[in-house]
């Protein structure tokens, strides 16, 4: 665990300093200004930089959850485009132009990332919703406008923000002059957008599909789907996420984690959802042997379990729809010291409870929240002392179980969760 925070810190580094090193110092040393001027345009860079990862991290690239998870990359995400708005800012009220194609640009490129982060942050970041009740009262009433293809279209506003800043730039007079910069400058842009067509509308699926097999009602509102992985597809791991797309049921991939687990069949991964929201609220409804096309698999409790010893507490703690990774994991790791702990809502059916029980591992389920005192009777001394806690389901619930297990006495160096802001 300390050497993932520590690859976090690294990837943080890479992202904010050594990525735009090269514009920065090519340009520094091209352009003749005073040095206030130059900081100025260096606050512009260093955003547009940073907006290119952006596009770069919405791909979901792999190799970079060798360092940082998927649920960080998304937080890295984020708090990447305030941080560039915040520098954008600096720069569009410290420049200045007579050129008015040149401040045209430049102006309708900010207005549109402060209209993106915006409407991202009071209506796609739970972490704003779970702390402002205000917040969540608007997004419930606007919710019949707040379908997901148009939390897509308000995403792809961002590639219309870079083409204007790379116009604004190309504008400059001065600034097409060094020839060293602009090459820089253009090879970014050609790298980050390419990558983005390639991962969209290039990369062969095939290799990473499936079939659907089984699509059985758990209770009236939720569904387990199977899908047997095609020969190119590749292995997973418990506790796993995959996005997915159904063909003929949706344009858009989906975030779902894995409630199977690979030790009994690596080839058959299940799923558990249910079917509320514009996306799912027909996915009783899809017939068997659909085509389905995977992205992933992403996640790193597989790893982390595989690393601890066998006698280590591990308490697998699910929220609402996070129990299904728990379940996995259950599946995969019940030859350990395994204590799974569900809570559902209060109007829901403890539709998993068949699934569990059959599982050599300690399990204690309940509809409604645990409280303090009820934790503290159902959690040992050495659980509460030792125990690695894994705890996944909706943003604002999981705070209020880590406040929960602190105020009985749990450390919050063995705190691990899964957010499903996705």
């Amino acid at each position: 665990m300390k050497q993932s925070k520590i690859d976090f810190l690294l990837t943080w580094a890479v992202v904010l300093v050594v990525l735009p090193m090269p514009l920065i110092y090519t340009f520094n040393q091209g352009l003749v200004d005073s040095a206030a001027n130059i900081r100025t345009y260096d606050f512009g860079i260093l955003a547009y930089v940073w907006w290119l990862v952006i596009v770069y991290l919405s791909t979901r690239p792999k190799w970079i959850e060798r360092f940082i998870p998927l649920p960080k990359m998304y937080m890295m995400h984020g708090l990447l485009a305030i941080i560039a708005l915040l520098f954008a800012t600096l720069h569009e009220q410290m420049s200045f132009t007579y050129h008015a194609p040149i401040r045209l640009t430049g102006d309708f490129a900010w207005y549109l990332s402060i209209f993106g982060i915006v409407y991202a942050v009071l209506f796609m970041s739970n972490w704003l919703i779970d702390r402002i009740p205000l917040v969540m009262t608007t997004k419930n009433k606007l919710k019949f406008l707040l379908k997901h293809q148009v939390s897509i279209w308000v995403h792809r506003l961002h590639f219309v923000m870079i083409g204007l800043i790379w116009f604004h730039v190309h504008l400059i007079p001065r600034v097409t002059q060094l020839s060293n910069f602009l090459i820089i400058f253009d090879l970014y842009t050609l790298a980050a957008l390419a990558s983005y067509v390639y991962v969209k509308l290039i990369r062969d699926t095939r290799k990473n599909s499936g079939i659907l097999v089984e699509n059985r009602a758990l209770d009236v509102k939720t569904q387990m789907i199977t899908v047997r992985l095609g020969k190119f597809a590749p292995e997973y791991q418990a506790g796993d996420i995959y996005f997915i797309k159904i063909e003929g049921f949706s344009n858009e991939a989906h975030p779902f984690s894995v409630a199977s687990a690979p030790k009994k069949d690596n080839r058959l991964v299940s799923f558990v959802i249910q079917n509320v929201g514009d996306y799912t609220q027909n996915i009783n409804r899809i017939p068997l042997r659909s085509k389905v096309k995977l992205e992933g698999p992403f996640g790193q409790f597989d790893k982390l379990i595989r690393g601890l010893p066998d006698d280590q507490p591990i308490i697998l703690y699910g929220l609402g729809s996070g129990a299904a990774p728990m379940l996995s994991l259950a599946q995969q790791f019940h030859e350990k010291a395994i204590h799974v702990i569900w809570s559902a809502r209060r109007d829901s059916r403890l539709y998993l409870d068949n699934e569990f029980k059959p599982i050599d591992v300690q399990y204690t389920s309940k509809n409604g929240r645990f409280s303090p005192e009820e934790l503290s009777q159902v959690l040992t001394a050495s659980e509460i002392k030792n125990g690695i806690f894994i705890i996944v389901g909706g943003s604002a619930t999981v705070l209020r179980v880590r406040k929960m297990l602190k105020k009985i006495g749990v450390n919050n160096a063995r705190l691990i969760d899964e957010r499903l802001i996705m």
